[in-house]
């Protein structure tokens, strides 16, 4: 149910019957990078985590969006660091615990959390696939599990997003060939009701160890075929007005984007 990238290995797939290709390569924190031993200062640290669209699938580590907001903030005289901290699959309630336990020792100033279009829609696939979400609140970030038991767990992550990929690509084929693929208008509200209550966690916990947390939209939510775009209008409104009772911000970022339909991928910000 949660699963991250082991530190410093390198992972290479191709797009079965696609040209598509992806190479990642994480640091010594389980981050995207193109070089692991390139220096990468920083005097403010901000931590971006959420799926495929955040990792960059398909696209080079300097394409995604954590790497490009890096270079445009530097532009302007910042002295910043992006994390890439995407895997693919994740939805809000594996971020939130890898924002409150794998990477609560790195205290970033600025959490940002992506959201792309499935997120929702993935919630309900983790809620009916018998994940645990949400649960009881921590007054504090969580320490950092033992070496041992965490090198463990990301090793088995690693191998886990590789496999994810196919399992992905075998349920697009069994959805096209079924007449009701995707789950009905109960499924969606109870998996929007664990989204509202997983970012609001995020967001307190994260507010009382002193990180912004930013819930940044890059396309209209979704959840399956009946799911319009009303629908989701609704529930932005909604998970804006959860989040900053936390002091946490959501942004429409679905303007700033600019489609790359030959990678597959909305990575590149204008």
């Amino acid at each position: 149910c949660y699963a991250g990238h082991a530190p410093r290995t390198e992972q290479f797939f191709q797009r079965e019957g696609t040209p598509l290709q992806h190479r990642h390569i994480t640091d010594g924190d389980g981050f995207r990078v193109a070089d692991p031993d390139a220096p990468h200062p920083g005097a403010c640290r901000l931590l971006a985590v959420g799926d495929s669209f955040t990792s960059g699938l398909y696209v080079e580590a300097a394409e995604a969006w954590p790497a490009v907001l890096e270079a445009l903030l530097r532009a302007r005289g910042y002295r910043v660091r992006v994390d890439n901290g995407g895997l693919q699959g994740h939805t809000i309630a594996q971020e939130r615990v890898e924002v409150l336990s794998r990477w609560a020792a790195l205290r970033p100033q600025v959490v940002v959390v992506g959201r792309s279009s499935n997120d929702v829609l993935d919630l309900a696939g983790l809620l009916e696939s018998g994940c645990r979400v949400g649960g009881a609140l921590p007054t504090e970030f969580l320490p950092s599990l033992p070496d041992a038991a965490q090198d463990l767990r990301l090793v088995a992550g690693a191998m886990e997003a590789r496999a994810r990929l196919h399992v992905m690509t075998g349920r697009l084929r069994e959805a096209l060939r079924n007449a009701s693929p995707f789950p009905d208008t109960q499924r969606c509200a109870a998996a929007e009701d664990a989204y509202v209550a997983e970012a609001r966690d995020l967001a307190r916990v994260a507010a009382r160890a002193g990180s912004r947390v930013l819930f940044a939209a890059f396309e209209h939510t979704s959840c399956g075929g009946a799911y319009t775009l009303q629908d989701g209008a609704a529930f932005e409104r909604r998970l804006a007005a959860a989040v900053a009772e936390e002091g946490a911000r959501s942004l429409d970022m679905k303007e700033v984007l600019v489609v790359t339909p030959e990678a597959v991928s909305y990575t590149h910000l204008r």
